[in-house]
């Protein structure tokens, strides 16, 4: 049994004075309500600039200036992985999540690191938030006292090479392919390459020196490291995997809220998620012709070869569930919502 120290508990309880001081009784006004917001991002990451920031903005303004944010990003209260203690302890009110990246916290989060689960971030965030309306997805946040405030997809990955060009899925057989570990370490063996976890900063180096034939990115993330100046080949629609970005608030913070501010910020989740999808996918294209111009080529698969490509990793789906039941976790329940959500 673990025993609270004296000091622990007196920053717990002047954390929980902090907040009944700064926040009102549900239902009634206030001058300002005051909140705190961190994440892990640098200001200059998209998550931020098309996501955290306009977010605020827009729950400032629909509030009528009623929310005052104080914002914390580039790790500045804690690192990724410490967020959700954040949230917890009462230093942040409102965090970035990522559960998708934070397995430890939300192990059936990472069922979206899957291959081929949707085509477009837009099509995958309505995915998500179907499945995020009830069931284990939401039990995982719920059952940490957080509530989620604004998350969405990502765009799926793909496969940049050096080499060799992959335009079917024979291609990639043999290949030393950078992979972000976890499940993706699954996908890229299913394919017969063999995964090398390699941080995404060492990446171009990597490249150069011929540790890795290729690597595994989505567009928009590719972009930040140059790839187009480093790779000579590319697919589109490989759709090899995604993740799941977004903020959630504590809920005994949410149930404190005056109402309209409650509704300012649904209101504006809302609406930032349905801009920041769309953003992705525009962007998406946008950087794949920015690659085209750069001299990479682009390798978009058929649908008959697209069709190949799910057919083989399939049986990861229902695998990932049998791993996540031995666990004592709702695998197969997740995977049925997935289907319920997408008529499959």
């Amino acid at each position: 049994m673990k025993v609270r120290t004296l000091a622990q508990s007196l920053v717990m309880v002047a954390a929980a004075l902090a907040l009944l001081a700064v926040l009102p009784v549900s239902g009634q006004s206030a001058e300002t309500v005051k909140l705190k917001m961190a994440d892990s991002f640098p200001t200059s990451h998209y998550v931020v600039s098309q996501a955290a920031k306009p977010w605020m903005d827009r729950v400032v303004q629909l509030s009528k200036t009623k929310v005052e944010f104080q914002y914390f990003p580039s790790e500045q209260l804690g690192k990724q992985s410490d967020m959700v203690n954040l949230l917890r302890t009462g230093v942040a009110e409102v965090v970035y999540t990522s559960p998708t990246g934070l397995s430890g916290d939300f192990p059936l989060h990472t069922f979206f690191f899957l291959p081929n689960l949707f085509g477009t971030c837009t099509e995958g965030t309505r995915i998500y938030q179907q499945m995020l309306k009830e069931g284990p997805l939401l039990e995982e946040f719920t059952k940490k006292g957080a509530r989620p405030l604004f998350l969405f997809t990502i765009p799926t990955y793909e496969i940049f090479t050096v080499k060799k060009a992959v335009v079917k899925m024979e291609d990639v057989n043999g290949l030393k392919i950078r992979s972000s570990g976890g499940y993706m370490d699954t996908v890229v063996k299913a394919l017969g390459a063999v995964p090398v976890q390699i941080p995404a900063p060492d990446i171009s180096t990597a490249l150069q020196r011929g540790t890795v034939d290729g690597a595994t990115f989505a567009y928009v993330s590719a972009i930040s490291y140059r790839l187009e100046e480093q790779v000579k080949y590319a697919t589109l629609g490989a759709r090899l995997s995604s993740s799941v970005p977004g903020y959630a608030i504590l809920e005994q913070t949410w149930q404190r809220l005056p109402v309209d501010v409650r509704e300012a910020m649904t209101k504006a989740s809302e609406e930032i998620v349905a801009s920041a999808t769309k953003w992705q996918d525009d962007e998406t294209m946008r950087i794949v012709s920015t690659f085209e111009k750069a001299g990479v080529k682009i390798n978009r698969l058929s649908k008959d070869e697209m069709a190949r490509w799910e057919q083989t990793l399939a049986p990861l789906i229902e695998q990932w569930a049998k791993d996540m039941e031995a666990k004592g976790l709702a695998g197969k329940q997740v995977v049925d919502a997935y289907k319920k959500a997408t008529g499959r």
